[in-house]
């Protein structure tokens, strides 16, 4: 049996794939405040197709938008910041196991612990 899609904003934070922004802003604040995209687009002057483009989960939010996000709804630029950092940050990770088979570790002291040069031979 294959397993459900998360539906909700709450399933998807127990669920599988991180919390895009765009998602964020959709479910958590236009749907509730009864807004479109072309409403929050008249109200943070900003080009109609970037915030579709957002709200679609197909970019990512830059300083100036985390910024005119912040002032419009009341809330801090580093909030949507962080948010776009921890869905980059959770969705990279998706790649961990084979960057640790691709980067070795920086040698360090067996006495004290610390880095040390490594042997570069090149």
């Amino acid at each position: 049996m294959s397993k459900k899609a998360p539906t909700s904003v709450v399933e998807r934070k127990f669920g599988l794939n991180p919390l895009h922004p765009g998602e964020m802003i959709r479910e958590e604040f236009l749907i509730p405040l009864g807004m479109t995209p072309r409403m929050l687009v008249k109200e943070i002057k900003v080009p109609e197709r970037l915030v579709i483009a957002i709200v679609k989960e197909k970019k990512r939010l830059d300083v100036e938008m985390c910024l005119r996000l912040a002032r419009f709804f009341r809330m801090t630029p580093e909030f949507w910041m962080n948010c776009q950092k921890h869905f980059e940050l959770k969705s990279a990770v998706r790649n961990w196991r084979r960057i640790c088979k691709e980067v070795k570790r920086h040698p360090k002291d067996r006495k004290t612990g610390a880095l040390r040069l490594p042997n570069i031979k090149g």
